[in-house]
């Protein structure tokens, strides 16, 4: 039985003239009544039964959740149940992708003593034969710029041809270094990181893959680059191999039954069975197809304006993402389950759908979202009003990080689409009101509001941040260990319930709630959508595009 229940018509109380007076005072204060009871009912505590199941469901299924795996399928059950049980419109949306299991990963430098590096294959890397490649190292110089590696330039005054180049990360995407790298005849490409850590990277997909790829840690690849400059220069072998196949995974869709017309989630094509042609489940009883009216619940010209928030459900192979990012997921759908109760507590819908998604194979480069949003079609993707996305919300070492909407910080790619500002604005304000001083973090393309972004469509978030090393000054604001990673189990079995930190999964759960209370009801200064590919002033460029900028995302990387 769901949990929404019709609207039924507000009490009234008469003005000066008889005529009837509506108790309520507009969708501005409905949004703020609605978003202090959500923020009231909705906490970590409340997350953490979801972050139990995830865990159980990944100790149930070899460790991992991932996309194409019994650990994601489950979990997206689990998920998919209980939003069902609430009364949301709950779809599958299934599709297609590669799926990729590493076969060989290893690096040997030769000489005395003859060592092993430690080494990352780029997923959809060009295989190696089996035992590896074996050729000299060519460092490639490193611009006054930071960039490397990137143009046919790059690659003047030095013999490449039957080498290995080792290539600093920087400035473009792995797939056009290893390519650039091809052009000036290497056999293959090291590329090594410019933060900490090693380096995990994508080239995108099988067709960019011209060379064998490896990412490799900043420390090793300058020792490399070195060894490389000095007499008698360096000979390595790689080894990098996996096998691919197709699989398919299911995003999961759940859209709140108000307005209640019956369409199905926008996008959604087939179920999890493979068989329905974006049949959407769990529609509350008697609502399918009965028009709602909503009379004094908002702007007439924006009913249709859905309010989407979103989170990745998979995690990397490697481990059961908890932190990444079962904490998002959990608290998205910890929001989406409270709404229902509030709906049904007060009787008062809403005027703004909300529709919530827990995206699949954001670990393999966002093809979930993209999916998705590749699946819309025009006035499907302009009656989107925003996206609001939540990876990695509860870090160990956490800072509180919100997506730069109007680029204040001038840091990496520029500002969102117009109103991305204001949903900046409104997370900040809010986590300000709790006593949380937050700094901006860039739209670098790397979780799942890219595809959003790249359509026009007004995006921000919530971050608590991956492998990168809190700062002294960061310190200052929310405590932790500076010169540490945000998340020292980042993309690692070790990503388990130990790894979440409960203030932060508190502060940002409750952020999300307040989001989704507020919007449901007042757009506020949202612009209307209109038709477009992109927002004014922003090329609508794919990820891979961007600026190497901005906290890292995903197991793999794209530059």
């Amino acid at each position: 039985m769901s949990t929404f229940l019709p609207a039924p018509p507000g009490p009234a109380t008469a003005t000066a003239d008889g005529a009837p007076r509506a108790r309520h005072s507009g969708p501005r204060a409905e949004g703020d009544r609605l978003a202090r009871q959500l923020v009231r009912r909705t906490d970590a505590h409340g997350a953490l039964r979801h972050l139990r199941a995830l865990r159980s469901i990944a100790e149930r299924s070899g460790g991992t959740r991932a996309a194409g795996t019994r650990g994601h399928e489950r979990s997206a059950r689990y998920a998919g149940a209980l939003l069902k049980a609430a009364g949301y419109r709950v779809t599958y949306q299934r599709f297609d992708f590669v799926h990729r299991r590493t076969l060989a990963e290893k690096l040997t430098l030769h000489g005395s003593p003859r060592r092993e590096v430690p080494v990352r294959l780029m997923s959809y890397t060009k295989n190696t034969p089996e035992g590896g490649l074996t050729a000299p190292l060519a460092a490639v110089p490193v611009d006054a710029d930071g960039s490397t590696g990137c143009e046919a330039r790059d690659y003047t005054g030095a013999r490449y041809g039957g080498r290995i180049a080792l290539i600093r990360r920087g400035s473009c995407s792995f797939a056009q270094k290893q390519a650039a790298a091809a052009d000036a005849g290497a056999v293959g490409a090291l590329i090594y990181n410019t933060g900490q850590g090693e380096l995990s990277g994508t080239l995108g997909k099988p067709s960019a893959a011209r060379i064998p790829t490896a990412g490799l840690a900043r420390s090793d690849g300058e020792a490399l680059a070195k060894r490389a400059a000095a007499s008698g220069g360096a000979t390595v072998t790689l080894d990098v191999r996996e096998h691919r196949e197709r699989r398919s995974t299911p995003n999961v869709l759940a859209e709140t039954p108000w307005p209640a017309d019956g369409r199905k989630a926008a996008g959604a094509e087939r179920g999890t069975d493979g068989k329905s042609d974006g049949r959407a489940e769990g529609t509350a009883d008697g609502e399918a197809g009965r028009k709602t009216e909503g009379k004094g619940d908002g702007k007439a010209d924006r009913k249709a304006d859905v309010v989407m928030i979103g989170a990745h459900l998979d995690s990397v192979p490697e481990g059961p993402g908890i932190n990444d990012n079962a904490s998002g997921s959990s608290g998205v759908l910890e929001t989406a389950l409270r709404l229902a109760d509030a709906t049904r507590q007060t009787h008062r819908r809403p005027p703004h759908p909300v529709r919530f998604a827990l995206w699949s194979a954001e670990e393999l480069g966002l093809q979930g979202s993209r999916h998705y949003v590749d699946a819309l079609s025009r006035s499907e993707r302009d009656s989107i009003a925003l996206y609001l996305n939540f990876d990695m919300i509860a870090s160990p070492n956490y800072g509180i990080f919100a997506f730069d909407g109007d680029d204040s910080d001038h840091t990496g790619a520029g500002p969102g689409p117009k109103g991305s500002a204001a949903l900046e604005k409104g997370l900040t304000d809010f986590l300000a009101g709790r006593g949380l001083a937050t700094r901006g973090t860039d739209f670098d393309g790397r979780s799942d509001y890219g595809p959003f972004i790249e359509a026009g469509i007004p995006a921000g978030g919530t971050f608590t941040g991956g492998d990168g090393i809190k700062t002294a000054e960061e310190r200052q604001l929310w405590g932790g260990t500076a010169g540490k990673p945000y998340d020292s189990c980042y993309h690692r079995p070790c990503d388990t319930l130990k790894n979440i930190d409960m203030r932060a999964l508190d502060a940002n759960v409750k952020a999300i709630a307040d989001a989704a209370g507020h919007y449901a009801w007042d757009l506020g200064p949202l612009p209307a959508r209109r038709s477009t590919a992109s927002a004014p002033g922003r090329t609508a460029t794919r990820p891979t595009e961007r600026p190497a900028t901005g906290p890292y995302r995903g197991p793999h990387l794209i530059r």
